[in-house]
């Protein structure tokens, strides 16, 4: 996988820009200060978001937005990353949210966020690393991308430090991690194997439990097979009884059957009686009635004569009222257009007056507007106070919310690898492990006790750091609340200002509201009065009509109500004479059931004596209950006191299986948990010893393996770069630095600049390999950014023969030095113009003159390139011995970029 373009809009010094890259060695030239590092930042900001450098610096000066976009190719698939984001200032404090994260494959876009773009690159580049968008990516510092500024800080580092970022960049730091795990692991077996053998103790009585119930559990069981026998002898005793019980039972209900049917007939022959009496009444009343309704009906005839003949008619009465109501109606809309002239007459003046009321108040308010008003742009402060500091409260409190957090971490770092590297002290002082106590060897555990006091002085400097920062914090916060109560009281004053103008404009409005108002009630007014002087004779002569109105409305009224009074009197008659008629059919119907009530009654009266005579004949039944009932009572408590003893007998057999299941439970729960417990002690035993002592060789295995090819790498290329046989690169076993001249080792700080610079970038490109020969890295490319800073030109001029070394598909070198132009592809060349930064192809080098026919070359468009130029003859490449130091070059060719 290599990189194949770049695309910028308003990053640093660009306003816009694309570079365009291609297999090989590519040479970004131009001069300090052109842009070339920004297009570097770019890239990496693509992958990995805002984790090495802040927005505001990568973010063009006054630009509201900015976008990168980074391509990568491998075999026939496309990858694109894109993040464009916009500046937002919220409280006088800029910020940078992102507008874009998105990511596509073969031309498949699809957004994310910034944790899942991360992520994406990590997975596609092929090393582990820290998806948090914050992180700083080591493996991508070690191995790929290798800033100007920070080229010579693996020569400055604490030793520890160094070992431990080397550690991180191999991927060692998970033996590590997973030692640890392994002890606390075997810990908390041996914890959960004593809680086993603890629970094994607690059920030891279950032993004896058992052998005890299941004696009782036979003895009880016997008992239970003579009860069973008694109890169906006792059921069917007690069924015998029951049934002469039944039978005396039955013989009394039928008894009593025939009593309750003599009280019923003797009370349905007393009611019958009763019945026939009323009857007899009743029906002598219904004949009287009807002769009554009879008489009455012929006197309402001779009444209703006399009505009908003083009656008017009611139909001439109606006639002349019908046509007096259509006048009316006529007149209707005349009397409604006068009512509502007089109401809008009345409301116009009641509005008016009201009108000029509110006119009168809206005067006050605007003059009293104006004077508050012109106090309050006197008040306004001339212009607004300064922020001290660029970040609000809130934002400060939470970083310092979270450095708090941090300074609690690194205590408790610190007091963990003060303990750790106590525990090496002393497991060092004392030659024997406590706890498997086996001898120890120093030479095996000095390596540990190293790393863990770098871990302890790291973990303190750290502390210190953050205290430093915390203060740093306070004293901002300190300045910022003294400036907001002051930012706070200028926007009052400037809303003031502004709510002020705002209601005086509001009110003038409702003045000149008003004024039209008040014109248009006082035209509505004159127009109501007018109407109303228009129509009041009309309603005059309607109030005329309507006087007369009222003596014919009586008249028909009387006219009607005698009608209706004659009908009512038709009505009664009709039915005086038909109530006649239904008394009389009553009265011949009572009579029939009289005589039926009578043969009812004698019936009655023969059965009732039947009866007496049945119940005189009979046995005595009450002796014969008397005699059963003893003898249910007493088979039914024999059968009783079978079924307690029973049930009591079974209840002891339930105990005693229920007792003999939770002891056996009990005895098998033991041996599993003495089973399990063995387990795990020697489980425990396995992990803390001989799993984690395999763990830590294999990690001091896999450290010695790398620090070898390291060793060897870094010899090689260091020799490159400095062709001074006397002068050989070293590393020790924490990865530290040095050169041996003439045998002797020397210090870094004992260098010159540019022997600094080589042994520096040798370390890196060292590391590089390693890290890519672990096959974490799938990138085949490397950026350099002013590798040759302090180089001679002689050591300019072997950067070539250092690539070919380092055997990578695709090489970006950025620097001024336009010397490197030979060892280059392509060239490619910034420059600023006008405070903005463009990409240019290189015009042709001394050694590949323009034909003389060519005309000037121009700068061609941004992101283009000329084709590549023929590669110079590399020099064959320097080997190494086994013990890294470098061999004389052998004769052949070169070996292809990818022969690797």
């Amino acid at each position: 996988m290599q990189l194949r373009a770049v695309k910028v809009r308003n990053i640093r010094s660009y306003t816009t820009g694309s570079l365009s890259l291609g297999p090989g060695t590519t040479l970004l030239v131009g001069d300090v200060g052109s842009g070339k590092t920004s297009l570097l930042y770019a890239i990496e900001m693509a992958l990995f978001g805002f984790a090495e450098v802040e927005p505001a610096f990568l973010v063009r000066h006054r630009a509201h937005e900015a976008e990168v976009a980074l391509t990568l190719v491998e075999g026939e698939s496309t990858y694109e990353f894109r993040r464009k984001f916009r500046r937002r200032t919220v409280r006088g404090r800029e910020s940078f949210e992102i507008e874009e994260s998105s990511y596509s494959v073969d031309g498949a876009r699809t957004r994310y966020s910034a944790t899942e773009l991360r992520q994406r690159a990590i997975d596609l580049l092929g090393f582990p690393d820290n998806p948090n968008p914050r992180a700083h990516s080591d493996v991508w510092r070690w191995a790929v991308y290798i800033p100007q500024e920070r080229m010579r800080d693996v020569l400055l580092q604490p030793p520890a430090e160094r070992l431990e970022t080397v550690r991180k960049a191999l991927g060692l730091e998970q033996y590590q991690v997973a030692a640890e795990n392994a002890a606390e692991v075997a810990s908390e077996l041996r914890r959960v194997a004593e809680v086993h053998e603890a629970e094994a103790e607690q059920l030891r009585h279950w032993t004896e439990e058992l052998p005890r119930w299941s004696t009782i559990r036979v003895t009880r069981a016997r008992e239970l097979a003579e009860l069973e026998s008694e109890e169906v002898r006792r059921r069917a005793e007690r069924g015998r009884a029951e049934e002469a019980l039944g039978a005396a039972t039955t013989l009394r209900g039928q008894r009593e059957e025939e009593k309750r049917a003599r009280e019923r007939i003797a009370r349905e022959l007393e009611k019958l009686r009763r019945e026939l009496e009323q009857k007899k009444t009743l029906a002598r009343s219904r004949e009287g009635e009807s002769l009554r309704s009879r008489e009455e009906a012929e006197g309402s005839l001779r009444k209703l004569e006399e009505i009908r003949a003083v009656a008017e008619p009611p139909e001439e009465v109606g006639a002349l009222l019908r046509e007096l109501d259509r006048r009316l109606t006529d007149s209707e809309e005349t009397v409604r257009a006068f009512g509502q002239a007089e109401a809008g007459r009345d409301a116009a003046e009641r509005a008016l007056a009201e009108g000029q009321a509110r006119q009168r108040v809206t005067g006050a308010e605007r003059t009293s507007l104006a004077e508050r008003l012109r106090r309050a742009e006197e008040d306004l402060p001339a212009k607004a106070p300064v922020p001290p500091v660029d970040r609000d409260l809130p934002t400060l409190d939470a970083e310092a919310r979270g450095v708090q957090a941090e300074m609690d971490r690194a205590r408790e770092k610190l007091a963990r690898e003060q303990h750790v590297t106590e525990e090496l002290q002393e497991l060092l002082q004392a030659g024997t492990c406590p706890r498997c106590h086996q001898t120890v060897r120093p030479e095996e555990f000095h390596l540990h006790f190293e790393e863990a006091r770098a871990r302890e002085r790291a973990a303190a400097g750290q502390l210190a750091e953050l205290t430093e920062r915390k203060g740093a914090l306070e004293e901002e916060r300190a300045a910022r609340s003294r400036y907001e109560p002051a930012m706070m009281r200028f926007q009052e004053a400037q809303r003031t200002v502004q709510h002020l103008r705002e209601e005086l404009e509001r009110t003038e409005a409702r003045w000149a509201e008003t004024e039209r108002l008040l014109e248009g009630r006082a035209a509505e007014m004159r127009s109501n009065r007018a109407t109303v002087e228009r129509l009041a004779p009309r309603v005059a002569e309607r109030n005329a009509w309507l006087a007369e109105r009222a003596p014919l409305l009586e008249r028909r009224n009387r006219a009607e109500a005698m009608a209706q009074q004659v009908a009512r009197g038709n009505e009664g008659i009709r039915s005086a004479r038909e109530r006649a008629t239904l008394l009389g059919e009553e009265a011949s119907r009572l009579r029939s059931e009289l005589s039926v009530a009578e043969e009812q009654a004698a019936a009655l009266q023969a059965e009732r004596e039947e009866i007496e005579r049945r119940w005189q004949e009979g046995p005595d039944l009450d002796r014969v209950l008397t005699e059963a009932r003893s003898e249910v009572d007493r088979t039914r408590a024999e059968f009783e006191r079978v079924l307690t003893r029973l049930a009591a007998t079974r209840a002891a057999i339930e105990e005693a299986d229920r007792w003999i299941a939770e002891a056996d439970r009990g005895v098998r729960l033991r041996s599993e948990r003495i089973a399990e417990g063995t387990h795990l002690r020697a489980l425990a035993g396995w992990v803390g010893r001989d799993f984690r002592e395999g763990l830590l060789d294999l990690e001091h295995r896999r450290l010695a393996q790398a620090q070898s090819e390291f060793n060897r790498a870094f010899a090689r290329y260091f020799q490159t770069l400095v062709e001074d046989p006397n002068l050989l690169a070293r590393c020790d076993v924490a990865f530290s630095p040095s050169v041996e001249i003439d045998g002797e080792s020397t210090p870094a700080e004992a260098l010159s600049g540019g022997e600094r610079t080589a042994l520096a970038l040798a370390y890196r490109l060292a590391m590089g390999r390693v890290v890519r020969g672990l096959g974490r890295l799938r990138l085949e490319s490397i950026v350099l950014d002013e590798p040759t800073d302090g180089f001679s030109p002689e050591q300019v001029s072997r950067m070539g023969e250092l690539l070919e070394e380092l055997e990578l598909p695709q090489v970006l070198l950025v620097s001024h030095e336009t010397a490197l132009a030979g060892v280059a592809d392509r060239v490619i060349r910034v420059r600023k113009e006008g405070g903005s930064s463009r990409v240019f192809a290189e015009e042709p080098g001394p050694e590949e003159e323009p034909p003389a026919s060519a005309e000037a070359p121009r700068a061609p468009e941004m992101g283009t390139r000329e084709p590549p130029r023929p590669r110079r003859a590399r020099k064959a490449p320097i080997t190494t011995t086994a013990d890294g130091i470098p061999s004389p070059p052998t004769g052949g060719s070169p070996p292809p970029a990818d022969s690797r």
